[in-house]
């Protein structure tokens, strides 16, 4: 099946923020994190954002190494 992103934020013409938005009853577990991490190898995104609108976590990538942010990042101009 074709990938597709919920949100994406861009930020001077590049993906910037990628968010995947599931369902309350959806577990937000590593196979959600790699699926998102899969989505955002062909864009490049920086933050990963999954959210299933109870609990959201936020990523942050840097060098191929993943980081768990404790909030989401600051979008400056």
């Amino acid at each position: 099946s074709p990938r597709r992103c919920d949100i994406v934020v861009y930020k001077n013409e590049k993906p910037w923020l990628l968010t995947e938005c599931k369902e309350p009853d959806t577990a937000l577990d590593d196979k959600t994190i790699w699926q998102v991490l899969n989505y955002n190898m062909a864009l490049g995104a920086t933050y990963i954002v999954i959210t299933n609108g109870i609990s959201s976590f936020c990523f942050y990538i840097e060098n191929g190494q993943v980081y768990e942010m404790e909030e989401l990042p600051e979008y400056a101009i």
